[in-house]
């Protein structure tokens, strides 16, 4: 089972040319899911804007005034169970309607702010002390260091298979050093 699994900070999508690049990138890459965050658009624009791109199924959370939401869209080759939704993350099952296999996905914007971050990490802590099946952390950390930027996240079966703990420590991790950037208390390092 090969799923393509997009996570893009679209930094607004009200925009002709959004949805015109946007469904010449789904056609070029044919993901199964797409979530978008920061869509900075919300109510009957956001639903004419999901239904214009071709996505027969969602679930947001919608944006508060120009800042945050998350929008998750699927094609029907999988069916989306959503478990909780929050004004920062939606966490849900992902099922392969063939195949009947299935893994957790959390989508997450978060705050810009470190206070509303360390809401955030409370919440997923707790979450991810009840999971026991694979799971997957989608969210767009780079625009807040480099500019506009889409991170793609490409999943196949068995890359879910990720150590739970091992991803929620890099993912905290990550958050730790770029909040000690962002406050001037440290330097990135990158190594490959």
């Amino acid at each position: 089972m090969d799923l393509k699994i997009f996570c893009w900070n679209v930094q607004g999508c009200a925009d002709r040319k959004f949805i015109q690049a946007t469904k010449q990138f789904l056609r070029d890459n044919r993901p199964v899911i797409v979530v978008f965050v920061e869509p900075r658009i919300s109510g009957h624009r956001a639903e004419s804007v999901i239904a214009a791109l071709g996505f027969p199924h969602s679930h947001r959370v919608e944006a508060a005034g120009f800042s945050g939401g998350i929008w998750v869209a699927w094609y029907d080759l999988v069916s989306v169970s959503i478990v909780i939704t929050h004004f920062q993350f939606i966490h849900f099952r992902i099922t392969h309607k063939a195949s009947r296999s299935s893994f957790l996905a959390t989508a997450i914007y978060a705050s810009p702010s470190a206070t509303g971050r360390k809401l955030l990490w409370h919440h997923l802590h707790h979450l991810a002390a009840t999971i026991r099946s694979p799971w997957v952390i989608l969210e767009t950390l780079m625009p807040r260091f480099l500019g506009r930027t889409v991170r793609v996240v490409l999943l196949q079966h068995d890359q879910v298979r990720i150590s739970n703990v091992l991803h929620w420590t890099i993912v905290c991790a990550i958050w730790d050093i770029a909040d000690r950037i962002l406050l001037g208390q440290g330097d990135l390092l990158l190594s490959v």
